[in-house]
Formats: C-alpha cells, sequence, structure tokens
C-alpha cells in the first residue's frame, strides 16, 4: 500500500484510498516526479504504509440471513501500523436489493461463541445501486481503541437494512487488537 496524498499537491490530507482520481504519491522532502524518458512513464519514491504483524488483513465473506438476495459481499479488514490510522475497514456487496440503505454494526464480544456482547459499533450506511451493489468504508483511528484492553475480541459484522433486520451477518469472527 502506498500512502497517497487526496487533492492537489501540497493539499496535506493524507490517505490510502485508491478511490481517488487525483492523487498524488507522498514523496521525501525535495524529491519530485521524474520522466523516465518515455510518455506515460513515471518514476516516483513513495513512503510504504506496514501492516500490524499480529493481524494480517481479512476478507470475511457475508452470508445472507433468511431470503435476503446476494450473489456476493464482503468485510474486507485492514489493520495497519501507524500513528495515524488503527484499521480501515470496506464493505461491499454484489446482488443485494436494489435502491437500498444498509447500516453495517460491528457486535463486539468477549468469547468464541459470541454470545457475550460487550459493545456494538455502528459504521456508516451504505446504499445499493439499481444493479444492487453497494461498497461503504469505516476508519478507526488510535483513539478509537484506547483504554480497550489489547487481547483478541471477537466480532459479528451484521448488515441491516436501515431501520429494519439484520440482512447479512459474517458470523463469529476473532480479531486481534494489539
Amino acid at each position: 500500500m502506498l500512502l497517497t496524498r487526496k487533492g492537489h499537491p501540497g493539499s496535506g490530507a493524507l490517505s490510502g484510498s485508491a478511490q481517488s482520481g487525483d492523487r498524488h504519491a507522498i514523496l521525501p522532502s525535495g524529491v519530485q516526479h521524474h520522466c523516465c524518458g518515455r510518455p506515460g512513464h513515471v518514476l516516483a519514491l513513495a513512503v510504504p504504509a506496514s501492516a500490524d504483524p499480529a493481524f494480517h488483513t481479512q476478507r470475511i465473506p457475508l452470508s445472507p440471513v433468511a431470503d435476503a438476495p446476494l450473489k456476493s459481499g464482503a468485510v474486507i479488514d485492514i489493520h495497519t501500523q501507524g500513528p495515524t490510522i488503527y484499521a480501515q475497514e470496506r464493505y461491499v456487496l454484489v446482488g443485494a436489493e436494489v435502491e437500498t440503505t444498509y447500516q453495517v454494526t460491528l457486535l463486539v464480544y468477549s468469547d468464541p461463541g459470541c454470545t457475550s456482547l460487550l459493545f456494538p459499533i455502528p459504521t456508516p450506511t451504505m446504499t445499493t445501486n439499481a444493479a444492487g451493489n453497494a461498497h461503504g468504508k469505516a476508519t478507526f483511528y488510535p483513539q478509537d481503541v484506547e483504554g480497550l484492553p489489547r487481547t483478541t475480541y471477537y466480532i459479528d459484522w451484521q448488515v441491516s437494512v436501515q431501520g429494519g433486520a439484520v440482512a447479512y451477518s459474517t458470523g463469529c469472527i476473532p480479531v486481534v487488537l494489539d
């Protein structure tokens, strides 16, 4: 993953997201983009972000609850090893109910059977398009986990129709908080 600067050069807004079409690599001080002699080829140095050594990125499938339509869906859980961002999550639905707003909620448990709920964490909503596809995301910062014991928690990501029933779930997944 390369850290990038979203917006215009010099804006100062950092992101690891690859969604913006207007991105510029963050270069060490005084280094500029240099062309390699042929159009379309650019050589640039970038500062890499390191991954969390205790928790590796996971792609966790979502399963329909009851008869909810879904071709595929997943939670991508990414823990970084940095002072700015603790974790990033991406939520993907393909072939879900069209033009529907969904709420992703992390249900955090203390046990591997997911029976002792500690707390829920609601994330921003996402809305499917005419094909039933949606993409959502959440970013967690170091202060969001400040004070929590460094241990293994168990999370069930649940995707609900906004204000309604749970449509999709990951089941109980262990997550290391380090």
